[in-house]
């Protein structure tokens, strides 16, 4: 009786080599990730707030003004400003939330996730009593400048990806006002802005 021991062990040597280069490919990669899950931040109340970057020179900012009283005011004003900037650009970078992260979360919600290099991200929210007036509550324009940063590759494949992603079991259920940056690259420039009168309970 014949066996075919032999071809087949041959066959899966050939098989195993590729494999292998791939691998050791894929090791060499230089890989910039921000990743928030496993229910992080579930059932969460009140002022929340998330900053998260991988990678190099990424800026972040949450910025809050509430004025209390008849005659109070909200002035906000900020610069982030990134130049002349070197570094090295990931082969892969990604920025995710899943896993139920901040689910049943309520509040005031401000995340910026960053994956990459010089990368600008901004949330800001004012909040003053009755009817907001020019002049009286302002919140600038977001003053947000990158130029794009002369990287370097790194020395594994020249294939790169770039992802973001909120997964359908993220944020289920949030309640409130919720901001969200989310950035997988470089040179990128984001910004939320929030304005909102709130009128006092009567007494």
């Amino acid at each position: 009786m014949k066996s075919f021991s032999l071809p087949v062990s041959i066959l899966l040597g050939c098989l195993a080599a590729p494999l292998q280069a791939d691998d050791y490919a894929s090791m060499l990669q230089y890989l910039s990730t921000t990743h928030i899950g496993d229910r992080a931040l579930s059932g969460a109340t009140g002022v929340i707030g998330i900053n998260m970057a991988a990678g190099d020179f990424n800026l972040q900012a949450n910025d809050r003004g509430i004025a209390v009283g008849d005659r109070a005011s909200v002035v906000m004003d900020a610069h982030q400003s990134l130049r002349h900037i070197r570094g090295t650009e990931p082969d892969i970078a990604s920025a995710r939330i899943e896993d139920r992260a901040l689910e049943g979360a309520s509040g005031l919600i401000s995340i910026n996730q960053a994956s990459g290099v010089a990368n600008i991200e901004r949330n800001a929210v004012a909040i003053a009593p009755h009817v907001i007036q020019r002049g009286v509550t302002e919140l600038s324009d977001i003053s947000l400048e990158a130029s794009a940063p002369k990287a370097a590759r790194s020395e594994g494949p020249s294939t790169s990806m770039r992802s973001v992603a909120v997964e359908d079991t993220a944020l289920r259920g949030v309640e409130g006002v919720v901001q969200l940056n989310q950035i997988a690259g470089s040179g990128n420039v984001t910004g939320n802005t929030v304005i909102m009168s709130v009128t006092p309970a009567l007494r």
